[in-house]
């Protein structure tokens, strides 16, 4: 069952950062939480370029 909570999830650091048009919409764990930091790692990975990371 496709909801409209999940019919675009973005793919890289650009289609999340236009997200920014929904305030208060997205959300994620603390960066103190482990999926937290993974999730910053990994926008870090994607803007810096995955050979680097």
């Amino acid at each position: 069952m496709q909801t409209l909570k999940n019919r675009f999830l973005p793919k890289n650091h650009k289609e999340f950062l236009n997200l920014q048009k929904y305030p208060g919409k997205i959300t994620y764990p603390d960066v103190t939480d482990f999926t937290g930091s993974a999730f910053v790692r990994n926008i870090i990975c994607d803007i810096v370029g995955a050979m680097l990371c």
